[in-house]
This record gives structure tokens, sequence and C-alpha cells, in this order.
């Protein structure tokens, strides 16, 4: 969980139009998985996180 917020600040930290790139896909992802369930939400966004960490 440690390693998912560090993740985020360096996120926040980066160019603003990466930023806006970010944002934009997560928006995307979470306005159509959220039509689905929570449980599909929670697995890809610890997917997403898990591609990122290594």
């Amino acid at each position: 969980m440690c390693r998912a917020l560090f993740l985020g600040q360096e996120i926040l930290e980066l160019e603003l139009p990466l930023k806006q790139l970010v944002f934009s896909l997560f928006w995307l992802l979470f306005s159509n998985l959220f039509r689905v369930s929570f449980t599909n939400i929670y697995s890809v966004v610890l997917t997403f996180f898990q591609f990122f960490t290594g």
C-alpha cells in the first residue's frame, strides 16, 4: 500500500500533459468499470499498480 501511495506521489510530480493523460486514463477506466462491480474495479487497480511496481 505504501508503494502504491509513493507511486501516486511520483505521478503527481510529473509534467502537466502526462498528469492529464494519466488522469484521463484513470477517469475512463473508472467511469466504464463503475457500472460493473466494485470487485472488478479493485482487481483492475491492483493489476494496474502491480504493472507499475514490477
